[in-house]
């Protein structure tokens, strides 16, 4: 590594890369800056380490799995206390729409859409006995400079090329074969995983 790089490194990803050939794949494929490549190679080996341990859990054949914080930013994560596995239970059933075969594990809350679920604008997203689950998490890498990443894996919202999404989401199927799912990221709040043999309208490009 040049000693240029190093001195420019964000702190946030001093950590030892585990997989350098992914590391210079991306970097010769997507042509990225070098802090920024090093968050691509954290997403995706974040994205693939969860979907390994969570998405096939048990008899579950969800339709979507999210990670998210509930809240922005990681220095507020930082002091965020996870919920137990009682009051995150609690917490589903009272506040969103009606679940059925609420399960906990390992953090993850699953569950099973008790009825048609639409967005904020009357849109169907999720049919009635869509498979989903929940895990407080927060995935991203811990930097001051959020600003500098966050459009690379949610590219509708500010206006990027899709080619580092589309790159994420070859390594993922790569990484699961058989399987047809789509990742996306909103901001720095959340990381959705879709099965697009159940949700295909969730690629919407």
């Amino acid at each position: 590594m040049e000693n240029s790089k190093i001195e420019n490194l964000d702190p946030c990803f001093l950590k030892r890369v585990g997989n350098m050939d992914l590391l210079e794949e991306i970097s010769n494929k997507l042509h990225l800056p070098y802090n920024e490549s090093r968050y691509v190679y954290h997403m995706t080996t974040q994205i693939i380490k969860v979907v390994r341990k969570y998405f096939f859990y048990d008899k579950f054949k969800l339709g979507y799995f999210t990670c998210s914080s509930l809240l922005t930013g990681w220095d507020k994560y930082a002091n965020y206390r996870l919920l137990s596995d009682g009051q995150e239970k609690q917490f589903m059933s009272k506040f969103f729409e009606p679940f059925e075969n609420i399960v906990e594990y390992d953090g993850a809350v699953y569950y099973r859409h008790a009825s048609d679920f639409y967005d904020n604008g009357g849109n169907p997203i999720y049919p009635k006995g869509t498979q989903g689950a929940t895990l407080h998490k927060f995935m991203f890498p811990h930097t001051d400079y959020s600003h500098s990443y966050r459009g690379l894996l949610d590219p509708d919202n500010y206006s990027y090329s899709h080619d580092v999404l589309d790159f994420v989401n070859r390594k993922l199927n790569m990484a699961f074969p058989g399987n047809n799912l789509w990742v996306v990221c909103f901001d720095f709040d959340y990381v959705s995983i879709y099965n697009l043999d159940t949700l295909s309208h969730m690629k919407r490009y």
